[in-house]
Formats: C-alpha cells, structure tokens, sequence
C-alpha cells in the first residue's frame, strides 16, 4: 500500500525569482518538515522543483533541477538521510496558477515534496 502526501511550498516562501538559494522563512518550514520526515524513517521523499515561464525552457528547467537539489541538500543537512531523498527538476510544467501574472507566476516557482 502506498500512501502518498504533497507538501506545496510557493516561490513567495521558497525563492526569489531566478534564483536557487532556499530564503531564511523557508529555511524554517525545512527544519519542521526534516523533524516529521526523522520520525517516520520509512518514508520516501521526492522533491520536486519548479519554475514559471520566464526565461527559456532550458534556463527553467536547470534552475528547477537546482531548486529541488538544495531542497534536498537542506533536508539532508537537517538529518533526514540522504538514501531516502530524490530530486528532480521540472521547470515550467504543470503550473498551479497563470503564468501571466505576478501573482501566478510566484505561485508557480515552488517545491513539493
């Protein structure tokens, strides 16, 4: 039986636009989420990185793949083992909101686990 939980974290707490580096509000959201990944070892974790349609899809998808790799790194630093994490990017596909908004697009840069 598999059980299966999305955790949605939007760009306006994750990252700034263009940019990989996980922001200091997010950081603490990480911190709770590593505690609850500790108590359940079992558990498998994917995360998974976006982007908005800003730039080219070359340039989305390798910060995608950068978003979902510090996420993990982070998670990794926090305890939670490594063997148990897989990252992946990608970019610009299956947005939440459109992407020819502000608003949209910063909902659009996100990282679910």
């Amino acid at each position: 039986v598999r059980d299966d939980i999305i955790l949605t974290m939007p760009g306006q707490l994750a990252f700034e636009p263009d940019r990989a580096d996980i922001e200091p509000a997010f950081d603490l959201v990480l911190e709770a989420v590593a505690a609850v990944l500790t108590a359940y070892a079992d558990t498998q974790v994917e995360v998974g990185g976006y982007t908005d349609t800003s730039g080219s899809m070359v340039r989305n998808m390798e910060l995608s793949v950068q978003r979902a790799e510090a996420v993990a790194q982070r998670l990794v630093e926090l305890g939670v083992a490594a063997a148990r994490i897989s990252a992946k990017g990608l970019g610009p596909l299956d947005p939440v909101a459109d992407n020819e908004t502000e608003a949209g697009r910063r909902l659009n840069r996100r990282v679910e686990l």
